[in-house]
């Protein structure tokens, strides 16, 4: 029983850190996104 209750905790620890690399990855993309945007808006307004 302890055997079961120790590989759920794992697998709880394992699902808790994959979210929180999704959730960094979508940031990521996010903040990429928009300074990709952002360096559009300059490009157009510059001229480059």
């Amino acid at each position: 029983m302890k055997e079961i209750v120790r590989k759920i905790k794992q697998q709880s620890e394992v699902l808790e850190s994959t979210r929180e690399d999704y959730a960094t990855n979508a940031r990521d993309i996010l903040s990429s996104d928009r300074s990709r945007r952002d360096f559009l808006k300059k490009a157009v307004a510059g001229g480059i």
